[in-house]
Parts: C-alpha cells; sequence; structure tokens
C-alpha cells in the first residue's frame, strides 16, 4: 500500500468517499463523486443527510443538509444546513468524511427525542458492521484491501488532552497609571487585577464550546468520570475565577461538581527566577538587553503620548518624565523573584494593556483611551509596545525552560506515563504561555485577527493521539483563541461564530502529512526542556 503522501488529490478524493460508505449505512450516490444522500433513522422518523462534495473536496469542507428540518444549534440559522458540527468546524484536508457524518447522525439521533418528544431508541453501531451492507450497494468497496480498509476505519483517536490557559477579561493590573495623563481614567468596579464579570462569562462560554469536541472525540459522547480530570489553576482571583467558569460550561450538561486545585500547586505556575549563577545571569542580561536596543518603539511611543497627553501629565511635570525611552530600561534578575524589565518599556506595557482591557470588557468607546484610538491600524501600533516587552521579558528559551521547569515538569509526569488523566486543565498567566512556547521552542506563528501573541482566554491545546494502524501515538499542538471582535462583541461561539484554531509547530518534532508529529520526538522536545 502507498503511503499518503504518494497519492492524487483524485485518489485522496475517493478514499474519502470509501470512508462515507463504510462509516455509514444506507448511502446513496446521487452524482457519482459529488453528491450523495444518507439515509438515517431517529426514534421512528426517517432523516437523510445530503452530502455535497465541490470540485475543491477534499481541500475545502463538504455541504451538508439535513432533511426534514429541525431546531439544533449545528444548523444555520434559517437553513437546514449542517455547519456547526465539530468535524466541520475543525475541518481539514486529513479529516475522514465517514467520521464526520457519523457523528453528525448520532448527534441527530440522540438530541431527536427532544424535539419530537419521544424516547431515545437510536442505537450505535460499530463500523464493522457496515461492510456487508455498504458492500453490497458499493461493490467497489470490495476492491480495497484489508491494509487498506484498515486505514481507512482506524485513524488516530484522540487519548488525552491537556489545556494550558490565559485567564479571560480582567481589570488593569496597576493602579499608578493616572499621573500618566491629565484626562481622566475610567472607573472599574472591582479589585485591581481581577476577573469581570463580562470575562467569567465569556470564559464558560468557550467551555461550553470546547465541550463539544472534547465529548465528542475524548470522551465519546458521554460524561468522563472525575478520575479521569486534573484541574488546577493558580492562586490569583482572575485564575481561579477563570479556571472555575470554563469548567462550569465544559461539563455543564455532566451534573458534576468539580474543585479547583490552587493553593496546593500555586508553585506550579511561578514564574521566578531559579538559576542565579553569574553564568547564567550574564547570558540573560546579555540577551535581554540586545533585544532592548534591537527593539523600534518611535512610532508607537509618539502616539501613546500623544493620547495620554503625556506633557501636561503629573509624571511630566513633577518627575520630569515627558517621553517614553526604550533606553531608561532597568533589568531585574534576582533568584526567587519575577523577571523585569522596569521604565518605559513596562509603562507602555500596562498602559496599553489598561486601554485593551476597557475595550474588551464592552466599556463605550469614548471611555477607551478617551476615544482617541481611532482604528484598528492604531490599536496594531500601540499593541506593538505589548508584544515589544514581552518579547523581551518572556521569550527566551534560556529564561522560559528555567521559570517554566515545574510546569514543564508536570506536564511531562502526566504526558510521558501511564496515567488515567485523560483530561488536563491549567488556568494562568500570559507569563506561563509565553514562557512554555518559548522553552519548546515553538517556531513563530500568527494569530489572524488577534492584536495580541498570547490573547486574553486563549489556550495551547495539546494533544495525544493514537493510530492504530501503526501501533503509536502522535501529537499535536493548537492555540484556540478569540478574535479582538469576538471579545470586543462578548457574542454566544457557535458554529457560525467558533473560536480560531491555529496549529503550532516545534522546531525539533517535524509533522507528517496528516499534521502530527510523532509522539517520541514530541517526548524530547518536552523531557528536554523540563531537565534544563
Amino acid at each position: 500500500m502507498l503511503p499518503r503522501s504518494y497519492y492524487t488529490e483524485q485518489d485522496i478524493r475517493k478514499r474519502q468517499i470509501d470512508t462515507l460508505k463504510i462509516f455509514n449505512d444506507n448511502v446513496t450516490e446521487i452524482v457519482e463523486n459529488t453528491e450523495y444522500k444518507v439515509d438515517f433513522s431517529a426514534n421512528g422518523h426517517n432523516l437523510n443527510l445530503t452530502v455535497i462534495l465541490n470540485s475543491e473536496f477534499p481541500n475545502e469542507k463538504p455541504n451538508i443538509f439535513v432533511s426534514p428540518v429541525f431546531p439544533h444549534p449545528w444548523l444555520a440559522e434559517n437553513s437546514n444546513q449542517v455547519i456547526g458540527a465539530p468535524g466541520l468546524v475543525n475541518y481539514s484536508p486529513h479529516s475522514d468524511l465517514g467520521r464526520v457524518v457519523q457523528v453528525i447522525i448520532r448527534e441527530f439521533q440522540r438530541s431527536a427525542p427532544n424535539i419530537y418528544g419521544h424516547e431515545d431508541k437510536s442505537t450505535d453501531t460499530s463500523p464493522m458492521s457496515h461492510y456487508s451492507n455498504q458492500s453490497l450497494m458499493f461493490p467497489e468497496l470490495n476492491e480495497l484491501s484489508i491494509d487498506e480498509l484498515q486505514e481507512i476505519i482506524e485513524n488516530p483517536d484522540l487519548q488525552q488532552v491537556v489545556i494550558l490557559s490565559r485567564h479571560n477579561i480582567r481589570s488593569p493590573l496597576a493602579s499608578f497609571l493616572k499621573k500618566f495623563s491629565p484626562h481622566p481614567w475610567p472607573e472599574w468596579n472591582i479589585s485591581v487585577g481581577y476577573l469581570t464579570e463580562k470575562g467569567a462569562t465569556m470564559e464558560e462560554d468557550m467551555g461550553e464550546y470546547m465541550s463539544t469536541w472534547l465529548c465528542t472525540e475524548l470522551f465519546k459522547d458521554s460524561c468522563p468520570e472525575e478520575s479521569s480530570l486534573q484541574i488546577f489553576s493558580n492562586s490569583t482571583q482572575r485564575t481561579y475565577e477563570s479556571s472555575k467558569a470554563f469548567i462550569r460550561g465544559t461539563f455543564k450538561n455532566c451534573n458534576k461538581v468539580l474543585r479547583v486545585g490552587s493553593e496546593e500547586m500555586a508553585s506550579l505556575f511561578e514564574t521566578v527566577v531559579r538559576n542565579d549563577s553569574k553564568v547564567m545571569k550574564d547570558l540573560v542580561l546579555n540577551e535581554m538587553n540586545t533585544k532592548i536596543m534591537e527593539l523600534d518603539t518611535k512610532e508607537s511611543y509618539n502616539l501613546l503620548e500623544d493620547i495620554l497627553d503625556m506633557k501636561n501629565a503629573e509624571v511630566c511635570k513633577i518627575e520630569g518624565i515627558c517621553n517614553f525611552d526604550k533606553e531608561d530600561s532597568e533589568i531585574t534578575y534576582e533568584f526567587g523573584n519575577l523577571l523585569n524589565v522596569e521604565g518605559s518599556l513596562l509603562w507602555a506595557n500596562l498602559i496599553v494593556d489598561s486601554f485593551l482591557m476597557s475595550y474588551y470588557d464592552g466599556f463605550q468607546i469614548e471611555n477607551v483611551a478617551w476615544g482617541m484610538i481611532k482604528d484598528s491600524g492604531q490599536w496594531r501600533t500601540l499593541t506593538r509596545l505589548m508584544i515589544q516587552y514581552q518579547h523581551v521579558v518572556f521569550n527566551s528559551k534560556l529564561v522560559g525552560r528555567q521559570v517554566s521547569k515545574p510546569l514543564l515538569s508536570y506536564i511531562s509526569s502526566k504526558f510521558t506515563a501511564e496515567t488515567e488523566k485523560k483530561f488536563i486543565s491549567l488556568h494562568a498567566h500570559d507569563a506561563n504561555l509565553y514562557f512554555v512556547l518559548a522553552a519548546l521552542e515553538v517556531e513563530e506563528f500568527v494569530l489572524p485577527e488577534q492584536y495580541e501573541r498570547t490573547p486574553i482566554g486563549g489556550k495551547l491545546v495539546f494533544q495525544r493521539w493514537h493510530d492504530a494502524t501503526q501501533g503509536r501515538d502522535l501529537f499535536k499542538l493548537n492555540f484556540v483563541y478569540l478574535t479582538v471582535d469576538q471579545i470586543r462583541d462578548g457574542s454566544k461561539l457557535s458554529a457560525s461564530n467558533p473560536p480560531r484554531w491555529v496549529q503550532l509547530f516545534f522546531k525539533d518534532c517535524p509533522v507528517d502529512s496528516d499534521g502530527f508529529c510523532s509522539w517520541e520526538d514530541f517526548v524530547n522536545v518536552l523531557n528536554d526542556a523540563a531537565s534544563f
């Protein structure tokens, strides 16, 4: 059998159609290689899916329609088109058409009783039982070898997920900002750095959305045993409350009261200096100073100074600081303390962060930077200061591996040993995500429609998959996040308004034609980072 990389696009299209016929009963070909009807019953009612494959399939997702139409969150508004199924939302050329359709049918069979008011009589049949019926309906399936059938049926299954999340929307982190502008700053009705009400709502909504993917791929449409879950957060209010909200949403329909561990695992998330040897300190300071000198901050500083009217601010009149200057940066590197850069870089980072949190939380535009940020171009110019600060402080393999050692070691212990923990949720800060990315040497990436590199509420989703055909485990890492507009609008996540998924790649973990890194390569990367 040829490796998948040797298949032509026509071969791949044909094999995708084969999966449709293998995984589902009652498949009828309407137009050869283009349109198929899949009949199924749900609680005594006859339904069908129409599957239409355009000329770009499998590079573009299939179009799937249900008849008769009924209310369901997976359907487009005022339409019978299925758009919200996890297999469609997260579709890639490596998805299996047959499994996508099978999950849709199972969901409609499961939910039909609520729609029609009858007892659920749907059954779950094994794909192996489909061979005889479908081989009669589609004789060409008989032409496939046993190995080819096995490859189609036994595509990788999700075995384990570790999610490292940044907390959601919070109030600004500093109370000294008022001295940087003569303008009145907006008032927050919560303490400094606390999770906002909107932040909690959005984190719960993200959990509810992610639960569809988790329950379909990981828990196989059932509620997990509590012994298979591990939930920890940093002990700060914004991370702890974000974790609680996310878990509420994720297991909303499971009637479980799950505890979030925080105090006992606080050290897991501490991003403090753990190696203050002269050699290490000199290396880090030299690296950070070089980064600072390479920064181009002029345009961003000028815009921020104008918005603040800094020349008329208290900080100018009393302290004589009337402009931002990257050269006033003072690096703090002390054992047991947070690594930091004092001076203009830090001040600008905190000020722009306060603007962004106000915008995210839904403040009136005139109360976000006094209405002086006019467009996305200015937002990008300003938030570049946040990214530059984070680049100097967080984006370092040397620093990332020492400050993230407890967190990396924990993930390694859960990922590399036999464990009953199928799902682990860890809520922390942007620094935690940044340091882990740097420690693992994740390649540069872009998050479309976002200003931040580690957005508020963003999640690193580590996944262990199993390929039964090869008897091996596989790995994939995705960044799941909301766009700037999604956060600002606060609209409910849905099939037509999904979070974004961006796959991340490692320097020493090459991916195969299906986008998976070998498990052995990932374990080597993880252990190397954790053993620093």
